[in-house]
């Protein structure tokens, strides 16, 4: 919980930060497995969208055990081009991650509470390496 260090003594905005990162985080991951399954039924070249829509359906059945157990390995935050796992590459994705996807979600919660004080306290947590640290165990 180091990534909202500046949010301890402040339940009434660590609570919504947090959910939001589970929230945000959880949304990655389903773009990640939709994009597998239509990955592999396009594929499969099947003509008729009823039987697309219908392998997709046990595709994600069959694989979800696999996505469960494997969410760090499979749903890295890195250049899908990069062949090695540079951990300096990811945390620069995570850090895209932040400020791209996850900072505009929370900073109108953050920016409306106290005249805006917090933000820059916002910004400091997320460019934090404690941030990505927690980041990638929410993907744990």
């Amino acid at each position: 919980m180091d990534g909202f260090v500046d949010f301890y003594d402040k339940f009434y905005l660590l609570v919504p930060l947090v959910q939001e990162l589970f929230i945000t985080v959880r949304e990655r991951i389903e773009e990640v497995q939709n994009t597998a399954l239509d990955r592999i039924v396009s594929a499969l070249n099947l003509q008729e969208a009823e039987d697309q829509q219908e392998l997709r359906e046990m595709l994600y059945k069959k694989l979800k055990p696999v996505f469960q157990e494997h969410n760090q390995s499979i749903f890295r935050f890195r250049n899908p081009s990069s062949s090695g796992e540079d951990e300096d590459e990811e945390d620069e994705f995570i850090r895209h991650f932040a400020q791209t996807i996850y900072k505009p979600r929370v900073l109108p919660l953050i920016s409306s509470i106290e005249d805006g004080e917090h933000v820059e306290n916002l910004e400091e947590n997320l460019a934090s390496d404690d941030f990505i640290e927690l980041v990638k165990s929410v993907f744990q």
